[in-house]
This record gives structure tokens, sequence and C-alpha cells, in this order.
């Protein structure tokens, strides 16, 4: 699991999407999908930390955070 204080900045370079979430003995985490393909991380998914006292997230996670609306 990527954790808080893992070294990867704060520069925002490419996006993620996060398709889910769970609790585990490690804590709790989002699970992400990257851009970079399937041989990347776990078949292309990886795990976040979730719940940080870091305002910006992990890696910059929560900086410019973007959602689906109905128009």
């Amino acid at each position: 699991m990527l954790r808080e204080g893992s070294f990867c900045g704060y520069r925002i370079d490419h996006t993620v999407v996060v398709v889910g979430y769970g609790s585990d003995e490690e804590g709790d985490y989002w699970i992400i999908r990257n851009q970079y393909g399937t041989q990347w991380g776990m078949n292309g998914y990886m795990k976040m930390q979730r719940g940080t006292r870091n305002p910006q997230g992990v890696c910059g996670m929560a900086m410019q955070p973007s959602f689906p609306v109905k128009y």
C-alpha cells in the first residue's frame, strides 16, 4: 500500500481513477487504477492510503479531485 510519507511529491503529472475502497490489517485504502497499463502495480491497480492527516492526501491525491455529475 502506498502510504503517507512515501516519496512521490505533489507535482501533478497524470491522473488516476478511484475504482473502490476497503480496509485491511494495514488500514483504510483507496483502490486506484493508473494509466500506465497492466504491467504496473497489481495488473494496473494499487492500494493507496485513505484517511491521512495531510489535506493534500497521499501523493497529492486530494489536490485536484474531479467527479462525474448529472448534466
